[in-house]
């Protein structure tokens, strides 16, 4: 058998008390898509910035060909021949496709940069990957999914032998993703090593030839041949029974009541629907389809040209302190400090202490469960589950279709600011859910 190209052995790292990686182990090949799969908070993104040199281990040891590596940072690793497309691109906006590709590699003639010769390279790439990309562009006009190829473009002119993709698919339309995972399966068929991180159980299955599962920081599995199934898959990202633990209700009779009626903002193109209590509301989508922002918009944290937001049939005012003096509670998940997300419980009250604030009605979570442990994960939706039980209307915004799928009572997928889907639990599976937030299945309402 092969030895891999970069190999990483019982990686460690630690930031204060929390452990963020233990004992991290895995080999990447040349000529082979390695998937790396985990809920949020799993570790991916820090080990990729790891592999990449862009983080220093706070303990075990990187080989790349058979001898130990320390890289100076991320540039050296790319000197090696290691280029990562992380999760925030790394373009400059105000230079064009071209000058961005080969920016430090420019063409040279007599000493003067060629850039009319670097045009032409790039073009030749661009018509052998079909992504027709003019080169002369600004950066700053091209769509989220032309940025990534751009990246794709720079990393293929560098050269590249291992190629790191850290989720960059949430930019991208379902034909759009079909397109990168060929273009992914020819480079590997090329011979480069590819480790693409994702936390979609079936984005992974499609284009892996081995998967290894990281959760909570650990390697759960790694998967080859047929061992390589949505189900095996998810199972090791949840632990046996994980999604079991948790019942599913339908809307109380009485409890309070989110109604959202036909919100327009800068991502949202008329969205409406009604929260009730008892019930937890998945949101989910891309991050480019307006779920980052809803619950911004009906908080009156961001902009809302047009709609109406009501709670118990009260309008709400825009403005965040009309929507806290509705019992509107927002709680977003801090990547920094993910421990500190706070559900109100059932002695909450906020302020109410100094006759301000009325304790609340309804509760907006965005990405409750991201980056924090597997036990903390549990704690929190067990905290949610009682909210919703004391009739709180919940509403819980997520990129995990996993999450949706197996906790939330009901799902609304939102595809370019508008509703694709409202669903119900029990009919839908994590793999339903990318495909309509994909765009593959144009038929769900």
């Amino acid at each position: 058998m092969a030895e891999p190209i970069l190999e990483a052995q019982s990686l460690f790292k630690q930031f204060g008390e929390h452990t963020a990686l233990y004992n991290v182990s895995l080999g990447i090949f040349p000529g082979e898509i390695h998937a790396v799969l985990g809920l949020s908070g799993a570790g991916k993104t820090l080990l990729c910035e790891i592999l990449s040199g862009a983080h220093r281990p706070g303990g075990g040891s990187l080989l790349y060909n058979g001898k130990t590596v320390r890289f100076r940072g991320a540039y050296d690793a790319i000197r090696r021949g290691i280029t990562a497309l992380y999760q925030n691109h790394t373009l400059i906006e105000q230079m064009t496709v071209s000058e961005n590709v080969f920016l430090s590699r420019e063409s040279s003639s007599l000493g003067f940069v060629n850039r009319g010769n670097d045009r032409k390279r790039l073009r030749k790439l661009d018509v052998e990957l079909g992504y027709d990309i003019p080169p002369y562009a600004p950066v700053e006009t091209l769509t989220g999914s032309q940025k990534r190829i751009t990246e794709l473009y720079r990393a293929v002119c560098r050269n590249a032998r291992v190629l790191l993709v850290d989720e960059i698919t949430t930019d991208f339309g379902y034909d759009e993703a079909e397109k990168l995972y060929s273009t992914l399966a020819r480079l590997r068929d090329g011979g480069t090593a590819v480790v693409f991180f994702t936390n979609a159980a079936e984005e992974a299955v499609r284009i892996a030839d081995r998967v290894t599962v990281l959760r909570s920081g650990e390697v759960a599995a790694t998967l080859s041949g047929d061992e390589i199934t949505v189900e095996n898959a998810l199972a090791y990202v949840r632990g046996d029974g994980a999604g079991e633990e948790y019942g599913h209700a339908r809307a109380a009779e009485s409890g309070n009541e989110l109604t959202a009626e036909g919100l327009v903002s800068e991502t949202l193109s008329g969205v409406s629907f009604t929260a009730r209590g008892g019930e937890v509301l998945g949101i989910g989508g891309l991050d480019s389809s307006g779920r980052n922002e809803i619950l911004s918009v009906i908080c009156g944290a961001e902009e809302r040209y047009a709609g109406r937001v009501s709670v118990n049939g009260r309008k709400v005012r825009k403005s965040v302190r009309a929507g806290i003096r509705a019992g509107i509670y927002y709680g977003a998940a801090d990547r920094e400090s993910p421990e500190r997300m706070y559900i109100p419980d059932a002695e909450f009250r906020g302020t109410v202490q100094s006759g301000k604030v009325p304790a609340p009605g309804v509760l907006l979570l965005n990405r409750p469960t991201s980056w924090v442990s597997n036990d903390r994960r549990g704690e929190i939706r067990r905290q949610i589950r009682s909210a919703a039980e004391r009739g709180l209307a919940v509403v819980l915004a997520t990129p995990d279709f996993t999450e949706l799928s197996e906790f939330c009572d009901r799902v609304i997928l939102l595809r370019r600011g508008k509703i694709a889907a409202d669903l119900r639990h029990g009919e839908f599976a994590a793999a339903d859910l990318y495909a309509i937030a994909t765009g593959k299945d144009d038929n769900a309402k």
